[in-house]
């Protein structure tokens, strides 16, 4: 419910504007975070990802479970985001 009219991410995680040149590597960081937070995940068991809570600025308290698809739907939001003005 509260992604549906649209969310806003808070002022604290709103990124910075980057240069073209940092491109590599950022992608490069993406990657390797990106990694070590599936390695980390899928060390948990079933019942550790929907046991532990931790806080989501719109979200609310959110567990490890709903933490992890929210950000693979999120990335690729973004990624989709990126892929557009690309294409313009």
């Amino acid at each position: 419910k509260a992604l549906t009219g649209g969310a806003q991410s808070p002022n604290l995680y709103i990124p910075k504007p980057v240069f073209f040149e940092q491109q590599s590597e950022l992608i490069l960081k993406h990657s390797a975070l990106n990694k070590k937070f599936i390695k980390k995940i899928n060390k948990l068991s079933e019942e550790e990802l929907d046991k532990y809570l931790l806080p989501h600025p719109i979200l609310g308290k959110v567990s490890l479970r709903e933490l992890a698809i929210f950000t693979c739907f999120h990335t690729i939001h973004h990624y989709d985001l990126l892929k557009s003005k690309l294409n313009k």
